[in-house]
């Protein structure tokens, strides 16, 4: 059984897409069971890709804010009822503290996978709720090794590092002129962004760099692939700073028609403030992108300064757009970037990252016996 707090379509995030991408090839060996906040108009039960989709209802979870102990008190129950052989939790905040929770009420084996929600959690949330969270884990495991870190500060444990994986297959065969052409594209410097518009995302910042960079490089596009809280404060900003003819805003797009977007693109960037194992980075990167991403968290775990891309620290429009000028008039180094990153996003495929976790299954309902 699985615990996350949303699956694709209406939730859209990294962990929504892990945990769809990972219950589904699960699917072909295992029973699985998804366990997810259910929203108005949503069915309450569906099998999708093999696995099963409950997606529990309490009215009260969209009145009040931190009532969701009461969500958590229905999926306790529908656990109750399944008596699965092991939970997975994806992330260690509050699905993490109530999840760990229900699985030593019912003693059923618990491995907790934390998405980057550690980097969201207070001091006092880490050595409280995120001390019996790891403490009681059956396995831990970190996105990244800049997470493991940040879990052993709280409880010094085994930890395994496993990060995001992506479909390689919905990359092959894509023409870029192809695709360019239909996006109407050809001829440009396509930048584009791919992503929530939330703060911790800091789009106002690309907005910055695109502005400068567009009285640099001629022929510039500027592509927001997502959506999100800042959707409209960024349409406006976009329009202040005097970029709104060269700027398009897609919105969500289906996940099958991501990789069009980023193959009919030049540079992909990134510069959040804070982040896990952005999946969007590895899409990118199968795309054949240059990145310039932000020196943060997990970014830094992914992208090595001039050989995925460029690193540049976290609210620096000027260096963003320097960044994004090198990599868009540099041909050769924009062509070595591409092929370094073609290589590395091999490593990342669903499969390889499915064996990886199967097997923790399995040390884990050993010891368990």
């Amino acid at each position: 059984a699985v615990i996350v707090f949303g699956l694709p379509p209406t939730r859209l995030g990294g962990t929504e897409i892990a945990t769809q991408e990972i219950s589904r090839r699960l699917a072909d060996d295992h029973e699985v069971h998804v366990f997810t906040l259910g929203l108005p108009g949503e069915e309450p039960y569906e099998e999708r890709y093999g696995f099963k989709v409950h997606r529990l209802r309490t009215r009260w979870v969209y009145q009040l804010p931190g009532v969701d102990a009461l969500y958590y008190l229905s999926v306790l129950r529908a656990m109750k009822r399944l008596n699965p052989d092991i939970i997975q939790i994806m992330g260690m905040k509050n699905r993490g503290s109530y999840g760990a929770l229900i699985a030593r009420l019912l003693d059923i084996p618990y491995v907790i996978w934390d998405r980057g929600s550690i980097n969201e959690m207070s001091d006092l949330h880490r050595r409280t709720l995120g001390y019996f969270v790891l403490r009681n884990a059956d396995a831990v495991i970190a996105q990244t090794p800049d997470m493991k870190n940040k879990m052993k500060d709280i409880y010094p444990r085994e930890i395994r590092v496993l990060g995001n994986g992506i479909a390689l297959g919905l990359f092959q065969g894509i023409n870029r002129e192809a695709v360019r052409e239909k996006l109407g594209l050809t001829g440009k410097k396509v930048v584009i962004f791919l992503g929530r518009m939330d703060p911790v995302k800091c789009v106002p910042d690309i907005v910055d760099a695109v502005a400068l960079l567009s009285t640099r490089v001629k022929n510039l596009s500027f592509l927001i692939v997502g959506r999100g809280p800042q959707r409209d404060e960024i349409r406006k900003y976009i329009q202040y700073k005097g970029i709104g003819d060269i700027t398009r805003m897609t919105g969500a797009v289906p996940h099958e028609r991501v990789p069009e977007y980023l193959c009919a693109s030049d540079v992909q960037v990134l510069v959040s403030r804070r982040e896990g194992f952005p999946i969007s980075i590895i899409e990118g990167m199968a795309a054949g992108l240059s990145v310039v991403a932000s020196d943060v968290g997990g970014l830094t775990d992914i992208v090595e300064h001039g050989m995925n891309g460029l690193v540049v620290p976290p609210h620096s429009p000027e260096r963003i757009a320097e960044s994004l000028e090198i990599l868009l008039t540099d041909e050769e180094l924009r062509e070595k970037i591409s092929c370094n990153n073609l290589r590395k996003a091999q490593h990342y495929s669903w499969d390889s990252i499915l064996e990886t976790l199967v097997g923790i299954y399995h040390d884990v309902l050993k010891k368990s016996a």
